[in-house]
């Protein structure tokens, strides 16, 4: 997927309160959609156009994400994943500066992109 938008506004260290709106591109379909991510991937405008990977909500790359944002905010060291932390959030942020790319008619899908690195 090729990221065309990120919010940036406001970056609060993954609370859980909200999903963070990405615009994407699909490079196999060329489908554009948004993708409603639960923690920030600390995104920057430079990642604009960079390829990255979708991982839905059930995915074990989404659920470790979560599980390690979760331990980090909760400075814990604790080994129980939260799996309903995501699935208790009802509001979207977006950068208000963009809401001509937010208000669109793109599909939704819910989870997180990222790119995978080879060791």
């Amino acid at each position: 997927m090729k990221l065309i938008y990120a919010c940036q506004e406001p970056v609060v260290f993954n609370e859980f309160k909200f999903y963070y709106h990405l615009i994407v591109i699909s490079e196999k379909t060329g489908d554009t959609v948004n993708i409603l991510s639960p923690v920030s991937n600390g995104l920057k405008p430079q990642d604009q156009n960079k390829i990255f990977n979708f991982f839905n909500q059930g995915n074990i790359t989404t659920q470790l994400a979560l599980e390690q944002t979760e331990k980090i905010k909760n400075e814990e060291n604790g080994d129980n994943l939260n799996k309903s932390a995501a699935g208790s959030i009802n509001k979207v942020i977006r950068d208000p500066r963009y809401d001509d790319m937010a208000n669109n008619n793109f599909p939704s899908i819910i989870g997180i992109i990222g790119t995978l690195r080879k060791n």
